[in-house]
């Protein structure tokens, strides 16, 4: 019999092996960051344990009359809201997640999974920088802080450290699906960019400039002081290409990797080892950023990104070609920016 690692769906996971001969193989890293154990939980419960929430009641929630006796119907609906927009551990770990659901009622399950998760794609104009304008046209600025901009709804507020940068000799992957218009790209353009223009560190995805309507080349860039890394891959325009750029320290010497559609396409020709990037404080701008140095070249955006990102994610591991397929077209279950560190 084959080994089958858990789906992170545990429910259904169990069933199927209820109803089958498969073998399985767990650790406890598979559930160390979980809610087993736990009193309120029934998400792990093994089939045939008795109820422990309203959520396993086999009800419409759709029809109040069903439900609703001892308060109104907008009564309730509005506890719903309530209990999700303000309760939900935006930046807490898998664990503060999983209770979050464990705890709520099976109407307010019902309402979270009708709530929409996310709004399309990201869509860039493209428009041309200048000295005098330097930040100007479409782009989205993340604040690495956790908590910034409510710290009353973060436990880990206070800490006033950097989620995004890759701390303490771990890797980072970057993952997105970028569509490029079929016309010249105009210049240097900035996909991705978390950067300390002071010191001259941190990390650049962008396109460079091309007369051509069909290809484009992106370029990925980590520095940091007289250390700098490069690589970069040319892709079609005109359709969405699922790439993953991956800063891989898992080596003594690290590397730089580009993958295309799951497929390994470059690796840089240098290896070097670089140490904490001093980006902490730095924000992450996404379709736009700034001016920075590769050795003795500078490197000057001319426009802001022309083009759509959609399913972009952070991960601080390298990510393998069958983990990229998993996520590369979550489609209405994910939104269009994600940070899973």
């Amino acid at each position: 019999m084959a080994n089958y690692r858990p789906s992170p769906y545990i429910p259904s996971f169990l069933k199927s092996v209820g109803q089958s001969n498969r073998s399985i193989t767990m650790t406890y890293s598979d559930v160390a960051e979980t809610d087993l154990g736990e009193k309120d939980s029934f998400a792990y419960d093994p089939i045939g344990s008795g109820l422990k929430s309203t959520q396993q009641l086999n009800v419409n929630w759709s029809r109040f009359e069903d439900h609703t006796f001892f308060m109104s119907a907008e009564a309730k609906v509005n506890l719903a809201f309530e209990q999700i927009i303000n309760g939900y551990p935006f930046d807490g770990s898998k664990k503060e997640v999983e209770s979050f659901f464990s705890k709520l009622s099976g109407f307010d399950k019902y309402v979270f999974d009708n709530f929409p998760k996310y709004h399309g794609q990201l869509h860039f104009s493209g428009t041309q920088l200048s000295e005098t304008s330097p930040t100007k046209g479409t782009y989205i600025s993340v604040k690495d802080i956790p908590g910034a901009l409510f710290p009353s709804l973060n436990p880990e507020a206070s800490a006033k450290s950097s989620i995004i940068n890759p701390r303490d000799g771990k890797s980072l992957s970057i993952e997105l699906q970028l569509k490029v218009p079929q016309v010249p790209t105009a210049g240097t353009q900035i996909i991705l960019q978390k950067l300390n223009d002071v010191d001259n560190t941190g990390f650049t995805i962008r396109l460079n400039s091309t007369g051509s309507v069909s290809k484009v080349q992106t370029q990925f860039d980590v520095f940091s002081g007289s250390f700098n890394m490069s690589v970069f891959h040319e892709i079609d325009k005109g359709q969405f290409n699922h790439l993953c750029f991956i800063f891989d320290r898992d080596e003594p010497f690290h590397r730089l990797k580009i993958y295309n559609n799951e497929v390994l396409k470059k690796t840089s020709d240098s290896s070097v080892s670089i140490g904490n990037l001093n980006i902490d404080l730095n924000d992450l701008l996404i379709g736009s950023g700034s001016t920075y140095s590769l050795g003795a070249s500078s490197i000057a955006p001319q426009q802001t990104l022309s083009g759509t990102i959609d399913e972009l994610r952070i991960f601080h591991s390298v990510r393998s070609p069958q983990q990229q397929s998993s996520y590369a077209q979550k489609g209405q279950k994910s939104p269009s920016l994600q940070l899973m560190i």
